[in-house]
């Protein structure tokens, strides 16, 4: 038994004085393990910065390369946008074509204005003609007023346009048009041939009345112009007339009662007058009087 325990102490002291070495080993152990593990953990981290250093500049490049894609258009976009740009051009390349090819066309077929006469004459803007003559009113005729309260001017007027019209003017006044036309066979005969004959002017002569009751006494100029389907003068005529007042003038007797004569009263009861009367005036009245004082008109006329 004592000498269990003797073992027993004797290993405990041993164990206790071996106690330190064990526990510093052990120690020692550790610590080089944690070295070691923080310098393989430093080389891991290192390797890894190295890496990214690495990445970061294929990154940025990256980068770079993406935005100048956004930037600065590619092959397709500069091929698209020239394609763009070009269109207004061919756009207006093709119009002008249609309208060279229009004009050509158009060049090719007789335009409506020329209308070939009589072999001879083609009507263009450029060379419509026409003649004319005012037979009446002559010049310098007086009209006499109010018994002419109308101005019958009439004549003749022919033009290579048959879509020419007669402008009727009183002192440079536009009046009317003289849309009244007649036929003139001495004109068609002797004057038309030169303008196309009766195929432009089926009717060379013309008729216009003026109504001239509101103008006062003087000179005027009477003008017709023949103006052609573009609004250009081809030809015209004036005439100066005078307008006058007439003086009214008339001219009466009277044949009974004689003058001086006696009128027995109540066998007549009634005292007849009778005579005659003229004037140059168609609507001029008689009135009858006695000692100034008005009675009736003497309406019965006799012949």
């Amino acid at each position: 038994m004592k000498k269990l325990i003797a073992s027993i102490l004797l290993g405990v002291f041993i164990l206790s004085g071996l106690y330190p070495t064990i526990y510093a080993t052990e120690n020692e152990i550790t610590n080089e393990l944690q070295e070691e593990v923080k310098e393989e953990v430093k080389e891991e981290v290192k390797e890894e910065v190295a890496e990214k250093d690495e990445e970061l500049p294929l990154q940025q490049e990256q980068s770079e390369t993406e935005e100048s894609v956004i930037e600065e258009p590619g092959v397709e976009e500069n091929e698209k946008q020239e394609k763009t740009e070009e269109l207004p051009i061919v756009e207006a390349e093709s119009v002008i074509q249609e309208e060279l090819q229009m004009n050509y066309i158009n060049s090719q077929q007789p335009r409506q204005e020329e209308i070939t006469v009589n072999e001879t004459v083609k009507a263009t803007p450029e060379n419509y003609t026409g003649r004319m003559n005012i037979e009446e009113p002559t010049n310098n005729q007086t009209v006499i007023l109010p018994n002419a309260n109308s101005l019958k001017v009439k004549g003749w007027a022919v033009s290579n346009d048959s879509q020419a019209t007669l402008r009727v003017y009183i002192n440079n006044q536009y009046i009317k048009n003289a849309t009244t036309r007649v036929n003139r066979p001495d004109v068609d005969y002797l004057v038309s041939p030169s303008y196309g004959g009766t195929t432009n002017t089926p009717k060379a002569g013309f008729e216009v009345d003026l109504d001239i009751s509101s103008y006062a006494e003087g000179n005027y100029t009477i003008k017709i112009e023949e103006v052609s389907r573009n609004g250009l003068i081809v030809c015209k005529e004036e005439r100066t007339i005078r307008i006058a007042q007439t003086k009214y003038t008339g001219k009466m007797n009277i044949e009974g009662p004689t003058n001086n004569e006696t009128v027995t009263l109540p066998n007549a009861n009634l005292l007849k007058v009778k005579g005659w009367a003229v004037s140059n005036d168609t609507q001029a009245t008689l009135r009858v009087y006695i000692n100034n004082q008005y009675i009736k008109n003497a309406t019965t006329r006799l012949n």
